[in-house]
């Protein structure tokens, strides 16, 4: 029902839009977040 809602008004563009950044900034954080463990566990 709400899915026929967003796709008859245009705005399921937007929610997918919205997913993608939020994927998107996951897997960055989740990249530094590594990045920093493997730093800090080489400097011991």
């Amino acid at each position: 029902m709400f899915v026929y809602v967003f796709v008859k008004d245009g705005n399921i563009n937007d929610i997918l839009f919205v997913l993608q950044t939020c994927i998107f900034l996951f897997f960055i954080s989740a990249c530094v977040f590594h990045i920093l463990l493997y730093v800090f566990g080489n400097l011991n």
